[in-house]
C-alpha cells in the first residue's frame, strides 16, 4: 500500500511491484520527495516532470537499463538515487542538475564513471559502490565541496597521492576493496570524522589517523593489522571503534586511556593474550569471555499482524456523515435502525458468543506477539548479517535474500477450525525462534532461478566448528545431458514434480575447509554430485560462497584458492571469476 507521509510533500511508493508510475502522483504538484524504490520500473512517464518542485527522487532497486533523460528537467532536485539498476550510461544532461547535493549510482553495470561529476557545484555526498573500479576516479578529486564519499566493494589497491584535494571530506568509506598500506596523502584529510577501511588487506594501522582530532567513527575490521600505535590516545572524540577480525595480540596502554569515551567497540576474533583479555573486560564489563574466544556472529515468514474476527472501531468521519443523514431523513432512519437491530440479533450477537470466534481472537493475540518477536529477530539477523561474499563467473546483477527455514503454511489443516491452525502456526514460529539450530535460508537469485545457497544462524559458533562452503552451479545442458535428464524423468515420474526444466540444470554440494585443502572429497554424495565445471560453455555459471556465517573474509579468500586448484585447474588461461559482495535485499520490519 502506498504511504503518504504526515508531511504532505512526501510520497512513498516503494516496494509496490509497480511496472508503471501511476498518474495519481500528480494529485499533489508540490511534492518534494518521491520514493519509487524496490519496484519493477523500466522508464519514467513524461508527466512526472510536472512535479516541478521535486527535491528527492529515489529510483533504487528497479529495472532501469537506460537512465531517464527527463530527470535533468528537475531543476530543484537535491538528491538522486539510481543504485541497483541495470544502467550502463548516465546522460551528460545530468550535469545541469546544479542543485544536486547527494548522488547515489552504486551497483550498476556502468561502462564508465561520468566525467561530468565535477560540474555539479553543490555535490556533497557521492556513492559509487560496487562499480568494479580498479583505480580511484580522477574526476572525483575535482568535485570541489565533496563531504562524504563511498567507494565500498570495488577493486582499489591504493589511494591517489593527491587525495588531499578533497579538503572538505568528512566521511570516507572504502570497505571491501584491496587496499594495501599505500594511503597516499590521506593524512592530509584532517576534517575526516568517519572512515571505514574494513575488509581490505592492511597490515599496518595508518598511524596518521591518530592525529585526526575530529575522528568519531573508525572501522578497520577484517584486515591483517597486528599492532595499534601508542598515539591512538589522541583520538579523544572517538565514539565507535571496530578492530575485530585482525591479528592483534595486545593493545597499547594508551588505548585504555580513551576506552571510557568509546560508546561502541568491536574487538572480536583477535588472538589476544590472556593478560590483554583481562584488561579489556575490565574496561568493557559487558564483554564476555565468549566474545573474545569465539568467532561471534549475531545474526519468508509472516510479517504482518492479524486483526481479530470482530472489530469495534469508531470512525469520526463516518459518524459525521451518519448524523447529517439522520437529520435529513427521519422516517427512513427509523426503518434502517429496525433492520439494523434485526441483523445484529441474527448475525452479530451470536458471533460474539461463538466460542470458535472467541478462541480465534485469543489466538490472534498470541500470534501477533510471536510475529512481533519474529520481526525483531529478523531485523537483528539482517543488521548483523547484511551481506554475503560470492566467488563467481556470473556477470549478471545477482540478488540475495534471507528467509526463515520453515514455512508455517505447511502446518495448516483444512479439516480443523481456523483457531487451531493459527495455534499451530504460532507454536511452529515459537519453536523456530527458540531453536537456534534451524537457522535462516540464504538464497541467490541469478535472474533465471533462485538457488538455495546455505544458512545463517542466530548463534555463537564454538571455535572448533567445521568451516563449510557452498558450491552451486547453474548451466545449460548439452544434448547428451538433456536426453539423460529426460530419461530419468520418464523412469521416475515424481522428478517432473520437482523440475520440468529439460534445458538447464542446477547442482549443489557443501564442501568442508578440510576437503578443499586436501583437494579430496570425503562425502560419498559429494563424490557422486560434484560438478565438472565447464567454462567453455558460456552458459555455465558457478557460485562459491561460505555456507553459513561461521567464516571470516581471510578464511574465505584462502578457501577460494583451494577451490581454484580443485575445480578450475584446467581453466588457467581463462578469465575465471571475482569476489562480489551481495547485500541481502529483505525489507526490515
Amino acid at each position: 500500500m502506498a504511504f503518504q507521509s504526515d508531511d504532505s510533500y512526501v510520497l512513498n511508493l516503494s516496494n509496490q511491484s509497480l511496472r508503471e508510475v501511476p498518474r495519481s502522483i500528480l494529485n499533489n504538484l508540490h511534492l518534494r520527495e518521491l520514493d519509487l524504490s524496490k519496484n519493477e520500473l523500466t522508464e519514467l512517464p513524461s508527466f512526472i516532470t510536472e512535479l516541478k518542485f521535486l527535491q528527492v527522487l529515489n529510483l533504487k532497486n528497479n529495472s532501469f537499463k537506460i537512465a531517464p533523460e527527463l530527470i535533468a528537467e528537475f531543476r530543484y532536485l537535491k538528491t538522486l538515487i539510481v543504485s541497483k539498476n541495470e544502467i550502463e550510461l548516465l546522460p551528460k544532461s545530468y550535469s545541469n542538475l546544479t542543485n544536486i547535493e547527494t548522488l547515489k549510482i552504486s551497483s550498476n553495470p556502468l561502462i564508465e564513471l561520468p566525467q561530468w561529476l565535477d560540474k555539479l557545484p553543490a555535490l556533497k555526498t557521492l556513492n559509487i559502490n560496487n562499480l568494479d573500479l580498479k583505480h580511484f576516479p580522477e574526476v572525483v578529486l575535482r568535485i570541489p565541496y565533496l563531504e562524504a564519499l563511498s567507494l565500498d566493494s570495488n577493486y582499489l589497491t591504493q589511494l591517489p597521492e593527491n587525495i588531499e584535494k578533497l579538503k572538505y571530506l568528512r566521511k570516507l568509506n572504502i570497505e571491501a576493496n584491496e587496499l594495501k598500506d599505500n594511503f597516499g596523502n590521506i593524512c592530509k584529510l584532517n576534517k575526516l570524522e568517519e572512515i571505514n577501511l574494513s575488509y581490505n588487506d592492511l597490515t599496518q594501522f595508518p598511524e596518521c589517523l591518530a592525529k585526526f582530532e575530529n575522528l568519531i567513527h573508525l572501522d578497520i575490521s577484517s584486515n591483517y593489522i597486528n599492532t595499534l600505535p601508542d598515539s591512538i590516545e589522541q583520538l579523544n572524540k572517538l565514539s565507535v571503534l571496530k578492530i575485530d577480525d585482525n591479528e592483534l595480540t595486545v593493545l597499547p596502554d594508551s588505548f585504555y586511556k580513551i576506552a571510557s569515551s568509546i560508546s561502541k567497540v568491536k574487538l572480536l576474533d583477535n588472538p589476544f593474550t590472556d593478560e590483554t583479555k583481562v584488561l579489556i573486560k575490565k574496561e568493557f564489563p559487558k564483554i564476555t569471555e565468549a566474545d573474545l574466544e569465539c568467532e561471534n556472529f549475531i545474526n519468508h515468514m509472516p510479517n504482518t499482524e492479524l486483526k481479530p474476527a470482530i472489530e469495534n472501531e469508531d470512525s469520526t468521519t463516518e459518524n459525521k456523515i451518519y448524523k447529517g443523514w439522520v437529520s435529513a431523513n427521519p422516517l427512513l432512519t427509523l426503518f434502517i435502525i429496525c433492520i439494523g437491530i434485526i441483523v445484529f440479533l441474527i448475525l452479530v450477537l451470536p458471533s460474539r458468543r461463538d466460542p470458535e470466534t472467541k478462541a480465534y481472537n485469543l489466538n490472534v493475540e498470541e500470534y501477533n506477539k510471536v510475529v512481533k518477536l519474529y520481526n525483531e529477530n529478523k531485523n537483528k539477523v539482517l543488521d548483523n548479517n547484511s551481506f554475503i561474499y560470492v566467488y563467481t563467473n556470473d556477470t549478471t546483477l545477482l540478488k540475495a535474500s534471507v528467509s526463515a527455514a520453515i514455512n508455517v503454511d505447511d502446518y495448516k489443516n483444512p479439516w480443523v477450525p481456523p483457531s487451531s491452525n493459527l495455534a499451530s502456526e504460532t507454536n511452529e514460529l515459537s519453536n523456530f525462534l527458540n531453536d537456534k539450530s534451524i537457522g535462516y535460508h540464504t538464497v541467490i537469485d541469478n535472474g533465471r532461478v533462485e538457488l538455495l545457497q546455505g544458512k545463517l544462524f542466530d548463534s555463537i559458533f564454538p571455535r572448533a566448528t567445521i568451516k563449510k562452503y557452498s558450491l552451486l552451479v547453474d548451466y545449460k545442458m548439452n544434448e547428451k545431458e538433456k536426453e539423460y535428464k529426460k530419461e530419468n524423468i520418464k523412469k521416475n515420474p515424481y522428478f517432473e514434480g520437482i523440475t520440468k526444466d529439460t534445458v538447464y540444470n542446477t547442482q549443489k554440494i557443501v564442501l568442508t575447509a578440510e576437503e578443499l585443502a586436501n583437494k579430496e572429497l570425503d562425502s560419498g554424495l559429494n563424490v557422486i554430485f560434484s560438478p565438472n565445471i565447464d567454462l567453455d560453455n558460456i552458459d555455465y555459471h558457478y557460485y562459491f560462497s561460505p555456507y553459513d556465517n561461521n567464516y571470516s573474509k581471510k578464511e574465505f579468500e584462502k578457501a577460494i584458492e583451494h577451490f581454484k586448484l580443485m575445480y578450475l585447474k584446467n581453466h588457467r588461461n581463462k578469465d575465471l571469476g571475482k569476489i562480489i559482495k551481495l547485500e541481502f535485499q529483505n525489507n526490515r520490519e
